[in-house]
């Protein structure tokens, strides 16, 4: 099934040692790309938890925010009360100078910075996590998968209709180009018989003939035609093979738009160029569609 790269889910568990959360936000990109935000003393989780994001996201950028809040039992908190002590000092002084009435009370102190300071956790702790975390963050990469098959559905059917449209237009450009070179070879015959006839020289088939040659050849475009077929064809059964083609589709749409353009720039019949500009229209929508596809 196709996937969008865009995605949102967030997940909580219990253990323990405490709570955990998670949250990932999933967006375009190239590549694989993981932006861990992770709380102290969790970085030497950070290659399993690469791994476990690679096992649900093909390419993209992957935020990943994690929570944890330790159980009462875990808590080990030290109070510095020298600082303490110091901020009740520069709080009461200045609230003497602007004439206030002091309000200094221990839930003021504990709020400051640096007041209370949690310990960190042992290795064996952080490892005793390792189980909840990975199921917080599986839970979380389940949500964005999800999401990113709904939008995958979405983009599948947009891009099947872009696809139809496509080769609607292209019909077009096929019925009207052979009649290019017939509207030329009139046009040709009755300007040199026109610039001939006053000098009483009658115009040769041949050469009309040969001239026209000369310009089907330069505005051949049954080459391009052909090969936007057969590229709109892979692209259809790239859509059909699942998961993880968006590199081949952005491949494919890059061929599309480079045989319309080929198709334009050898076009010299304005409505054949009109049929063109509608075709490289639809391209263009396609491109920045597959630009969604994991």
């Amino acid at each position: 099934m196709i996937r969008s790269m865009t995605g949102f889910g967030r997940a909580a568990a219990a253990c323990p040692l405490g709570s955990l959360q998670a949250e990932v936000r999933c967006t375009n990109g190239r590549f694989f790309k993981l932006y861990p935000k992770l709380p102290p003393g969790f970085l030497a989780l950070e290659r399993r938890i690469e791994q476990l994001c690679r096992e649900h996201v093909g390419r993209g950028s992957v935020d990943l925010f994690v929570r944890f809040d330790p159980s009462p039992d875990l808590v080990s908190e030290t109070i510095d009360q020298d600082l303490a002590a110091r901020y009740a000092e520069e709080l009461n002084r200045l609230a003497d100078r602007l004439q206030l009435p002091s309000r200094v009370t221990i839930d003021t102190l504990i709020a400051l910075q640096g007041v209370i300071s949690a310990s960190e956790l042992r290795e064996d702790q952080i490892e005793q996590l390792w189980p909840t975390m990975q199921q917080v963050i599986g839970a979380a990469l389940g949500k964005v998968a999800r999401m990113q098959e709904s939008e995958g559905q979405a983009l599948t059917k947009a891009l099947r209709e872009l696809l139809d449209g496509a080769v609607a237009v292209l019909d077009k450009v096929k019925e009207r180009y052979p009649q290019v070179a017939d509207t030329y070879r009139e046009r040709l015959r009755q300007r040199l018989a026109d610039v001939l006839a006053e000098s009483g020289i009658e115009v040769d088939p041949s050469d009309v003939l040969r001239e026209a040659a000369l310009f089907v050849e330069r505005t051949d475009i049954a080459e391009e035609i052909e090969r936007f077929r057969s590229h709109v064809a892979q692209f259809r059964t790239a859509l059909d093979a699942g998961r993880e083609v968006g590199k081949r589709l952005e491949f494919l749409a890059q061929e599309l738009h480079r045989e319309a353009n080929t198709m334009g720039s050898k076009s010299s019949d304005a409505t054949l160029s009109q049929h063109i500009v509608e075709l490289k229209t639809l391209v263009e929508r396609i491109r920045e569609q597959v630009m969604n596809i994991e």
